[in-house]
Order: C-alpha cells, then sequence, then structure tokens
C-alpha cells in the first residue's frame, strides 16, 4: 500500500528574522509590571527625535527571572499561565497580544519556559523571550530606522542599562534556550531625543534552523478501529487485464461502498543501455506486440499492447535481439481501493478481485506506548499521542510496531505521520 511520504526538499538557508516585534514595544513601560498602556503615536514630528537600528555581537552577562511572551490569540491566556508551577505572576496585555512572566527563585527558568510553551498550545504558538542582560560593546553606530542614511554613534555608558535592571525603558530579550556568557547577534533599537538616549531594547532574533526529517520506531497500543480500509494487491504482469475498476464495481453491484479506487495497469518496460544506434532499438518495433518504442534518460521504453500478456514469449523475443533479462525488468502493477469497512464488505471485495489476492488493512486509533522516549529521538515535543493509521491483522488493545516520520524544525515537530512498520518499510 503506498503510504503518503515526507516530501524531500533541500535544506533551508539560514535567514536572520529581523526584530519585528521591537516596535511593539516603543512607549510601553515594563512589561513584567501589570500595566500595559497604549502606544502613544506621535503627532508632530519632533526634530530632535532620532530612533535606530544596529545589528551587532554581544556577550550575554545574565539571564532575569522573566519571559516575554507573544501570543497572538483572541482569549485570554493569562489564567493558564498563571496556574503553572514556577510562575509567580503574569501580567497579559490583550491589545498587543503579549505576556509578561515573573518566575520564582527557586524554579528553573528552561522548566518554565517549556510548560509555558505546552499550556499556550490551545492559544497560538507562541514565542518566547528570557529577559536578558548583555554587554554590546563600547558604542554602537546606529542607522536610523526611517532609511534616510543618517547615523548616530551610541556609547558604551548610554547602552549600560542592557546590563542592569535600573531602567524601565530598556530591555534586552534573548531566545529561550541562551544562556548566560553566550555571544550572540543582537538587534538593538535606540531612541534619542535631544541627544540623550531615552529609549533602548535588544532582541536576539530567532536563526531559522534547517529543517530535518526525522524517523523512529516505536510501538502503540490499538485504542479503537474507524469506519475506513484499504485493500491492495501486486497484480503480476500476466494478470494485469483480469481486473478493472467496471468489473469490480460491476461485481460489487453496490453492496460495498467504495470510495477510492486506483489501478493503472502497466505496460511500460524500461531497457538499460540500449541507445538508438543499436540495431536492436530498430528491431523492437517490429515485434508484433510492441506499440511504440522511445528513448528516456539514457534507457529505452518499450510499450506493448494492452491485452498482451505472454511474459514467456517477451523474455524469448528480447533475448533474441541480444537484450538479457538482466537489462529489464516485468513490473508488476499496483491495486488501492478504500471502502467503508464491514467483515460482509471485506469478503465481497475480496471476490470481486478473486483471482488476485488482496491485504485488507482496517483504519485503527492508535496512542504511543513511550511518549518521552520518542521526543527525545525526534528532539522535540509531540504535537499529539494519538495517531489514526491503516493496520493489518491488529485487534482491540493490541500493540503495534510503528515507525514516525517528522519534520523537525529549531526543536519543534511541525509535521508527523504514524505507519505500521512493516509498510513503512514497504513504502
Amino acid at each position: 500500500m503506498n503510504q503518503s511520504k515526507l516530501l524531500r526538499y533541500g535544506t533551508v538557508v539560514l535567514i536572520i528574522i529581523f526584530a519585528i516585534e521591537i516596535v511593539a514595544f516603543l512607549f510601553t513601560n515594563n512589561p513584567y509590571s501589570g500595566e500595559f498602556p497604549s502606544p502613544s503615536p506621535t503627532i508632530t514630528p519632533v526634530p530632535e527625535t532620532f530612533e535606530g537600528f544596529n545589528i551587532t555581537d554581544a556577550l550575554v552577562t545574565g539571564i532575569g527571572r522573566e519571559l516575554l511572551i507573544l501570543c497572538n490569540t483572541t482569549g485570554d491566556p493569562g489564567p493558564k499561565v498563571r496556574a503553572l508551577e514556577g510562575v509567580l505572576s503574569v501580567s497579559y496585555d490583550p491589545q498587543n497580544t503579549r505576556l509578561g512572566v515573573g518566575i520564582s527563585e527557586n524554579a528553573s527558568i528552561d522548566e518554565v519556559v517549556s510548560l509555558t510553551k505546552d499550556a499556550l498550545k490551545e492559544f497560538c504558538t507562541p514565542r518566547i523571550y528570557k529577559r536578558g542582560f548583555i554587554n554590546a560593546g563600547n558604542y554602537l553606530n546606529v542607522s536610523a530606522s526611517d532609511g534616510s542614511g543618517v547615523f548616530r554613534v551610541i556609547s558604551g555608558s548610554s547602552l549600560a542599562c542592557l546590563q542592569q535592571s535600573t531602567f524601565a525603558q530598556c530591555y534586552a530579550f534573548v531566545q529561550p534556550e541562551t544562556q548566560q556568557n553566550d555571544t550572540k547577534v543582537f538587534n538593538i533599537f535606540v531612541r534619542t531625543v535631544g541627544g540623550a538616549v531615552t529609549f533602548v531594547t535588544a532582541e536576539e532574533p530567532r536563526m531559522e534552523a534547517p529543517i530535518q526529517f526525522k524517523a523512529t520506531q516505536t510501538k502503540g497500543i490499538v485504542l479503537g478501529f474507524l469506519e475506513e480500509s484499504t485493500a491492495s494487491a501486486k497484480v503480476a504482469w500476466k494478470d494485469r487485464a483480469l481486473i478493472s475498476e467496471t468489473k469490480i464495481r460491476a461485481a460489487l453491484n453496490g453492496s460495498v461502498n467504495i470510495t477510492e479506487f486506483q489501478y493503472e495497469p502497466q505496460n511500460e518496460i524500461e531497457i538499460s543501455n540500449l541507445t538508438e544506434n543499436d540495431s536492436a532499438y530498430g528491431k523492437l518495433g517490429e515485434l508484433s506486440f510492441v506499440r511504440s518504442v522511445f528513448p528516456a534518460n539514457g534507457q529505452v521504453l518499450v510499450q506493448v499492447l494492452d491485452n498482451f500478456t505472454d511474459d514467456d514469449a517477451l523474455t524469448r523475443e528480447f533475448a533474441a535481439l541480444g537484450i538479457t533479462d538482466g537489462r529489464y525488468v516485468i513490473p508488476d502493477s499496483d491495486l488501492e481501493l478504500s471502502f467503508e469497512y464491514s467483515e460482509q464488505a471485506e469478503n465481497a471485495v475480496r471476490k470481486a478481485v478473486s483471482p488476485i489476492a488482496l491485504e485488507v488493512r482496517r483504519k485503527v486509533l492508535v496512542e504511543l506506548l513511550n511518549e518521552s522516549d520518542v521526543e527525545l529521538q525526534l528532539g522535540g515535543r509531540l504535537p499529539q499521542n494519538t495517531f489514526e493509521l491503516f493496520a493489518l491483522n491488529s485487534t482491540l488493545n493490541s500493540t503495534l510496531d510503528l515507525t514516525l516520520n517528522a519534520i523537525v524544525q529549531d526543536g519543534e515537530i511541525g509535521y508527523i505521520t504514524a505507519a505500521e512498520a512493516d509498510i513503512a518499510a514497504a513504502g
């Protein structure tokens, strides 16, 4: 049976995400104070006001016990986060959809980050920052954010607030995995009025990690059966004309609800090490059972008549032209159909495709038995621990060997599928 497969696209180029969130922090008070006044736009431009960015390396000198969380939701996630172990306080700003979270002294910051991310699943895919303290150097050459090309030199003493928490309008935000003494790239925003620094904020941008395709083996328990089932078969070359969708539906006479039908009888044979200049190439077209011959990707495709199924005659005629059986494969055809399951329906479908032998798989709901081990092997938190899949000869509460295939990026499992292990190997 053909299973859905993960698309194999290439490694994603590393991209720096610039600090879009920084704008949301302008004109606000401490995001952890519990009060979030609305932004106060400047109606009349003030000549002596300057706003600009700099992108620079900075040393993380410390990690504070606060989190800033961006969560695009219409609900109020505050109570959910407030109930987490280790959370001391929560401030929610519904206008800018962000939360300030204070962490108690005896709690692990990294553990609170993990618990918070899990708690917010029902509301959003959160972007979480830790409060950081950084040393950005002795001075910054800041470029005007309006694109005018104007620069200002900001001294390190004016940025000292990034290293301490005494200045309410000055913050540094780091990614959840960043630790003290790490050197990271930061986007730094500076606002000055009359030459005096009035607002500073620094953000460590997210580095988009390459997409990884990961797979692991595990076990699951069958919780129940769903209505769907599939039947599949490899139909030999010589038998490919015995069945068709029309014949099968006529034999069933509406007694079974077939929801999907796929069958494409194969009538092409690929021959290797043969070119248009070889004498056998022209002679292939003269064979009575051959419809067409044409080159394809350095090889030759021979298309035979739909009703020709004598594989012995084909092998004999090819050998007479000097084409040995090691240079081609007589292909099977794949039959696959889906139907609403019942024991009577399975028996009827088997009879309708006779003498072709079918493998029938029922759709089941399975629950992983070793969720924590799977997360460790895949390198991310599972978005779910139950899966729907097609299984062969399963029973209620039986244990299945499973293959999980996942797309993982930056420690997040963005997509995951499960299949019975022998099916995954065959696919």
